[in-house]
């Protein structure tokens, strides 16, 4: 019996420099090493109960774009094709049709970039990375209102059901920022696919997790 590939989102992103980067620098086993220790650091804060097998990761991608596009879906197709599953899977929560404003923002996450997707055979991580100068903050992007966590979070979360594993949220190198107070859209976005209710708490980690280098 052949193997069953068990990534769902590694290798999906089909732009120039992902394509370039596997060309260039190919899987190896030994390149996991670099994220095991901040797997464990944020299964451990969040009181995760997975274990760590055979992760693998890449950088700065669209996951859920991608996750349609090879599909076939492109364009205006692509974003309502988010929306058709959404409401199928989450038929509980799905907001009423009138909000055509959360609506547009649950279709537009797919245009969320990832600086660090980890993916194992039972979950997934999104971990956002940040290097402000010292004595600086980290800056984080808002669009239509929403905050970058806030699209990050509900794209993990579509995924998350989509292909059923286990989806966490961190950051890396962003400080101590505390949780995220959010705005009426926000809040209306998060409880469209389960998420928290007034704050969204968000564990950062230091770059000293990650062992990026030669292998």
């Amino acid at each position: 019996m052949a193997n069953v590939n068990p990534y769902r989102l590694i290798d999906l992103d089909q732009g120039e420099a992902s394509k370039l980067r596997r060309t260039l620098e190919p899987w190896q086993p030994a390149k996991a090493q670099a994220v095991t220790r901040l797997i464990g650091e944020c299964f451990l804060r969040r009181g995760a109960r997975l274990d760590i097998k055979e992760p693998r990761w890449e950088t700065n991608i669209y996951p859920l774009y991608y996750y349609f596009w090879v599909q076939g879906y492109r364009g205006r197709k692509l974003y309502n094709q988010v929306l058709v599953e959404y409401k199928r899977l989450f038929p509980e929560l799905a907001p009423p049709s009138s909000r055509d404003d959360l609506y547009y923002q649950l279709r537009r996450s797919a245009d969320t970039e990832i600086d660090l997707l980890i993916e194992d055979r039972d979950y997934f991580i999104f971990a956002e990375v940040k290097d402000p100068p010292p004595g600086k903050k980290a800056k984080f992007e808002t669009k239509g209102g929403v905050h970058q966590l806030v699209r990050q979070f509900v794209q993990g979360k579509l995924l998350e059901r989509l292909i059923r594993k286990e989806f966490l949220l961190c950051t890396v190198g962003a400080g101590l920022f505390g949780p995220l107070r959010l705005n009426d859209m926000e809040k209306g976005l998060l409880d469209a696919v389960g998420g928290p209710g007034d704050e969204l708490d968000i564990k950062d980690f230091g770059w000293n997790l990650l062992n990026f280098k030669e292998f």
